[in-house]
């Protein structure tokens, strides 16, 4: 036997360490347990296969309601149908009965970006408009328009009131769900989040282009 190995046997007390502690030294000499080593290793092994988790996951609004959908751009020309949306705020009517006149619903102006980081970017190298363009061809959405716009509410009680900047992505009436709307709405807006863009939004709606001048509908 060895010396470590002797003195187990001898001293209860000694032995009862050795098995509490995968590593023990007596003077010059380190016992090891193979059996808490490969349990280490294997403990390793499913934190590295885990994966990291997400460090800013996005919040999403649910699926919108059909009187949603149908009345959110009310006050624009077109009146589009919204299809799904990045901005948590709630869409609230302004009538507490619930009617469905214009008048109870909140009136939506578009208005230029202006001067705002993501001029910069999204023509930029890599480009911010290419990498959505991306987006939306993986997910096989057929859409229509991409345009960058300010969308503010009129007579919100804000100052100044312009409204966020808004990724407005127009696609084929009926041919994009809610939810999967939402689905390349969350993938644009981690494109925007990894920018440092987390202030701009992203709108699809249903819509038409006509003609060469790519006129809104």
């Amino acid at each position: 036997l060895s010396t470590c190995e002797a003195q187990a046997q001898v001293n209860p007390y000694t032995s009862l360490c050795l098995r509490l502690f995968p590593y023990i030294s007596f003077g010059s000499v380190i016992i090891e347990f193979p059996a808490t080593e490969q349990k280490d290793q294997q403990q390793k092994q499913k934190r590295k296969e885990s994966p990291p988790p997400d460090p800013s996951p996005l919040t999403l609004p649910s699926p919108l309601s059909e009187m949603e959908a149908t009345h959110y751009y009310n006050g624009l020309p077109s009146r589009p149908i919204l299809v799904a949306r990045s901005s948590t705020t709630p869409w609230i009517t302004t009538s507490p009965t619930g009617t469905t006149s214009e008048t109870s619903f909140p009136i939506r102006e578009l208005g230029p970006v202006g001067n705002h980081a993501i001029r910069e970017v999204w023509e930029g190298s890599p480009s911010l408009g290419s990498q959505v363009m991306d987006v939306l061809q993986e997910r096989d959405v057929k859409w229509t328009s991409i345009d960058l716009v300010r969308i503010k509410v009129v007579d919100e009680d804000v100052w100044p009131n312009v409204g966020p900047v808004v990724v407005w992505i127009g696609v084929q009436p009926r041919s994009l769900s809610g939810d999967e709307g939402l689905e390349v709405v969350r993938r644009c807006k981690g494109l925007l989040v990894e920018r440092g863009l987390a202030d701009v939004e992203v709108e699809i709606r249903e819509s038409v282009v006509w003609g060469a001048g790519a006129s809104w509908s």
